[in-house]
């Protein structure tokens, strides 16, 4: 039994409960749910020594454990004090979100053969009464949810003459870059620089901090309903000159995306308010958490922080040019809780030189202290008190002052006054480490704090110094019993000669140890991606020579890999793998002769091998991306062989552990040996799929190129270091302009879906919607849906039951008063009107929406008696998708002739943007064009339906690129099955309605795979779960809908605050 996953049940569940008794409503449905957790894990931890006999056991517990994620993530929602009145207020009854996280814990029980009763735990008399209770306390609170959502409102109204002036100031801007091309080109550079949020969409809150120059306030993001830290700057006005450095500094900042580095999501620059809209961290300052002591950081929690910060400064410094951040100190390291119970700590208040002088001569025009030492002197490394320049050097400095708060948590040179901490310094002097302090993080700190700016530590070397520190310290840790125990017997096999039997073998490691130490130059070898899918018996035919007796072990393989599995891999796919890891004869096992053939300069060959090749690349495409630090091995001395920022392509297959201690286990304990630490890109877990799953494998694939980060780190006693990090064939430095390029922030979504309309099952009642296509959500939150067969146009307006016929009264026809399958709809603004795509009828009509107070029911008299609300804009055309752009061009993809066109008010035949080219899967071709969606600059995304593509046609472009999908039908991540609705938002991410395999999914334009945004949980009508996807769409909050066709619902994913 793998006693790690109880460990992290265990813990999820008292997370969970602890979550359970801070929520302000719906209390007795989550106190019965942890119950009834904590029950499940209990059971489980009693037959813990008999579950094992289960083959599905671990991917069961593993289940569970994600759905305990689940529960946690749906009720965290009701313990936020900002939002959890709101979620009652719109949306009381959770019923169903409940029931269907109760319904997965039963069967995660029944899953497992515990031997508890089921109908007596998920009683679901007991599950009516608990949310009986929860409305009956609910009701309790009317008078308090009230006055909460009036003390929004007079917060607002608090802000409204802020509000106001930014306002007017967008106006005003915009009226005049009409006409003022000098405006223009500051709104424009404004553009180019970052992302301008203006003061109106952000809802200021708590103070949270005051530094030398700004006040740091909690708040809100408004439009993107995200929780972030808003830094208002003490200045009233700002020169040009300072204008432009001020723009230069925040491009810097916001186009940084490192996981330890603080995000910048915007700027605002308006008269009287100059702010940065920055990503909030909720545990504060490293110094507050210090010195308030609510948290007691263990030695490991101190070598993972000091690790982070290290890696940040690090990514500051590498960048071109490099970024000197000039104030590091603790009150500039800001931390949050991470994954699984570890904390995340970021660098921010990096830049911003000049910003910082012109504050500072604002507020105190008539000081003569220089700038430099204000607040910061504690921190300065001695050359900056004769007035230097700050360099990276002086940044490491200070890096060891934090250090040394981290390890003893004083304030450091509390009782001293600046002249005496600078003549100490100056001198020589530093601060007393204690002695229960670690040798090895005093030598660290030592070596970064030393005098002479030339001879202290760089970032890397303390990264590596962290590193070796912290894989000694585990090795030292490690009990009796190692993670991986290699005298064990495991599956691998060995050809016993003499009685022409099988017996098993030890492991030798050698997937680990088989390392190419020649950096050679050879030719690509990508032929297999096109070869054919085989099985893994045909696909082994032409390696019979090679590969002794490998029909018997393609069998073995089959009957031992793990099939079925969670990641849908087919048998043949899942074999490829397990053979993959087998020990066969002493000099033929797959890998072995595999990764020779690979590093061989003669590249044909490899041909033989192009069918296995292919079957494992189809097998690893169907696993998730692995991002992190991943670890190899050799018994050799090899330090020679690598220089920093040194290039290296390995050819052959990778594979590397997660754990350094599984790879230490393979190589000797002496500086004769070398550790390879790498951090991967795009590797990829094979662990439940090999013969040895404790050693949690990670696999590259051919042709993965390394840059070596540092020298080596020599280790006298002890194996070597070597720091690698993957990179692509043509990676930069960041530089990029294009903020929709750089930001990466991702948007999290509920998994357990709303209904919003619909879920009665199909039919035509006002309650009901029959295979629903399109949709459109305007302000008020209101959905109009294409209700396809129902043959009309229906509103459903917010927390409404039922919903409103607007088109299609008079049922199926080609009358002005009805529709045939309309299958989208959008609002044309300008117009007041809607466009309606009405497939069957082969048209495209604007219905002219009427003032609100002749909508319904005077409407339909007025529809049926004049004929006047419809007018048919666009005639003969197989329609499908519409988009309209800010001119107020109609974009309409035709799925017959496989082409997309634009039509001007008065066009007779539009003018072709897209394909047009004949039916095809070349660049320039459609295949059934299905929905659409344009961006600000013309650009138009296309579901290019049966070519299981979206593809992205600039304007005026002959071609498209392929920016989702395109490697034919399939459930991987690489592929898509049927795509139908796509929308991109404003950071550029695809959204996709995958339908066939009922998820959708989300690209960033040159990613190689799509994630799960929601859904693929196979088709089903369970709220997590969707059939047949197809239109999207968001609300002006970010929220996510997405229309379930085969349900005959629409559902709502509300987003996350991170």
């Amino acid at each position: 039994m793998n006693f790690l996953i109880l460990s992290r049940l265990q813990q999820g569940a008292k997370i969970f409960a602890s979550t359970v008794g801070q929520v302000k409503a719906n209390g007795n449905q989550c106190r019965r749910l942890s119950q009834r957790i904590d029950y499940v894990i209990e059971d489980i931890l009693k037959k813990s020594d008999v579950l094992h006999q289960y083959p599905e056991t671990i991917k069961t517990l593993e289940r569970l454990e994600s759905i305990i994620q689940q529960c946690q993530d749906f009720i965290k929602e009701f313990t936020n004090d900002l939002t959890w009145y709101k979620k009652i207020f719109y949306h009381q009854n959770y019923k169903d979100q409940f029931a269907s996280l109760n319904q997965q814990i039963e069967q995660c029980t029944k899953d497992l053969h515990l031997s508890i009763s089921l109908q007596s735990l998920f009683n679901r008399k007991e599950d009516e009464n608990d949310q009986q209770k929860d409305m009956n306390e609910i009701h309790t609170k009317l008078d308090e949810i009230v006055q909460l959502m009036v003390r929004q409102q007079e917060s607002i109204e608090n802000l409204l003459n802020k509000q106001y002036a930014s306002f007017r100031h967008h106006l005003d801007q915009n009226l005049r870059k009409t006409t003022d091309v000098r405006v223009a080109q500051t709104i424009e550079q404004q553009i180019q620089h970052f992302l301008p949020i203006p003061f109106y969409d952000l809802r200021v809150e708590k103070c949270i901090g005051q530094g030398g120059f700004a006040d740091v306030y909690r708040g809100v993001w408004l439009s993107q309903q995200h929780e972030v830290a808003i830094k208002i700057i003490r200045v009233t006005h700002l020169t040009d000159s300072v204008t432009q450095e001020f723009m230069r500094e925040i491009h810097i900042m916001h186009k940084i995306r490192c996981d330890h580095v603080l995000n910048v999501f915007g700027a605002c620059m308006e008269p009287q308010v100059y702010a940065l809209v920055i990503e909030y961290m909720e545990l504060g300052s490293l110094f507050d958490v210090l010195q308030k002591k609510k948290i007691q950081f263990t030695w490991p929690d101190r070598w993972s922080i000091a690790l982070q910060m290290v890696k940040g400064i690090n990514y500051l410094h590498h960048l071109q040019p490099p970024v000197v951040h000039r104030d590091i100190k603790s009150l500039n390291f800001l931390l949050k809780e991470g994954a699984r119970q570890q904390f995340l700590i970021k660098v921010g208040d990096f830049g911003l030189a000049d910003i910082r002088k012109e504050t500072i001569r604002q507020t105190n025009c008539n000081s003569i202290t220089p700038p430099s030492t204000i607040g910061t002197v504690q921190w300065l490394a001695p050359e900056l008190f004769a007035f230097g320049r700050p360099t990276l050097a002086s940044d490491v400095f200070a890096l060891a002052v934090v250090f040394w708060e981290l390890v003893t948590g004083l304030i450091p040179y509390e009782h001293s006054n600046e002249s005496v901490i600078r003549l100490a310094v100056c001198h020589g002097d530093r601060l007393v480490i204690p002695a229960e302090i670690p040798d090895q993080f005093r030598d660290i700190i030592t070596r970064a704090w030393a005098q002479d700016p030339n001879t202290r530590s760089t970032c890397p070397m303390i990264i590596d110094a962290i590193t070796l520190s912290i894989l000694n310290i585990n090795e030292h840790q490690m009990d009796s019993s190692p993670l991986v125990d290699h005298h064990e017997v495991h599956h691998s096999i060995k050809k016993d000669n003499s009685n022409n039997s099988l017996t098993t073998k030890s492991h030798s490691g050698n997937r680990f140890t088989d390392i190419e130490l020649e950096n050679k130059r050879l030719p690509a070898c990508y032929g297999y991606l096109n070869y054919k899918l085989l099985s893994l018996e045909d696909a082994m035919k032409e390696l019979q020579d090679v590969l002794e007796d490998i029909n018997r072990f393609v069998k073995l393989a089959k009957k031992h890999c793990t099939y079925p599995n969670e990641h849908n891999l087919t048998k043949d796919e899942s074999a490829a793998i397990y053979i993959y890891t087998m020990e066969m004869t002493d000099d033929s096992s797959v890998y072995r002769i595999l990764n020779q053939t690979l590093r061989a300069d003669d590249r044909t060959k490899v041909r033989p091998w192009f069918g296995y090749l292919k079957l494992l690349d189809s097998a690893t495409s169907k696993l998730p991306k692995f991002e992190g630090t991943v670890w190899r091995g050799i018994n050799k001395d090899v330090t020679m062989n690598f220089k920093k920022g040194q290039r290296i392509t390995w050819w052959s297959i990778s594979s590397c552990s997660t754990s350094a201690d599984v790879i230490s286990s393979f190589i000797s304990k002496s500086s004769s040996s070398t550790l390879f630490n790498i951090e991967c890109l795009n590797g990829k877990s094979v662990s439940s799929y090999t013969c040895y799953p404790n050693e949690n494998d990670v696999i590259l694939m051919p042709g993965t190129i390394f840059e070596v980060v540092s020298n080596p780190l020599s280790h006298p006693g002890g194996p070597n270091i070597i720091h690698l990090k993957e990179i692509t064939d043509d990676e930069e430095p960041p530089r990029s302009s294009n903020p929709q390029q750089i930001q990466r922030e991702k948007s999290k979504f509920q998994q357990l879906g709303i209904t919003v309309a619909g879920g009665n099952d199909d039919g035509p009642e006002f309650d009901q919607l029959s295979y629903p296509q399109g949709i459109f959500i305007d302000n008020d939150k209101s959905l109009y849906i294409a209700d396809s067969e129902n043959h009309r146009i229906v509103k459903w307006k917010l927390n409404s039951n039922t919903g409103e016929i607007i088109i299609g009264e008079n049922g199926k026809g080609n009358q002005n008063n009805q529709l045939n399958e309309p299958r989208d709809i959008i609002y044309d603004k300008e117009n007041n009107s809607f466009i309606i795509s009405d497939a069957e009828n082969k048209r495209v009509i604007r219905y002219i929406i009427q003032n609100q107070q002749t909508r319904l029911p005077s409407i339909i008299r007025y529809f049926i008696q004049n004929q006047t609300n419809e007018q048919i804009i666009i005639s003969n055309i197989k329609c499908w998708g519409l988009t309209i752009d800010k001119n107020g061009f109609i974009y309409v993809s035709d799925c017959e002739n496989h082409e997309v066109r634009r039509w001007k008010q008065g066009d007779e035949k539009g003018e072709l943007v897209a394909g047009g080219n004949g039916q095809g899967k070349q660049l320039n071709q459609l295949n059934k064009p299905t929905f659409i969606f344009i961006n600000g600059d013309y650009t138009l995304y296309i579901s290019d339906t049966d070519n299981h593509r979206v593809m992205k046609w600039k304007k005026d472009a002959k071609e498209g690129i392929i920016v989702a999908g395109g490697n034919d039908k399939g459930n991987s991540f690489k592929q898509l099955s049927y795509p139908r609705g796509v929308i991109v938002d404003h950071l550029g991410q695809i959204y996709v309605a995958d339908c066939g395999n009922h998820r959708i999914v989300r690209w960033c334009e040159g990613d190689r795979e799509g994630k799960i945004v929601v859904g693929g949980n196979d088709k089903g009508n369970q709220s997590n779960q969707l059939h047949y996807p197809k239109g999207l769409s968001f609300d002006n909050e970010g929220n996510l809908y997405v229309v379930d066709e085969e349900n005959h619902r629409i559902q709502k994913y509300e987003k996350l605050i991170n």
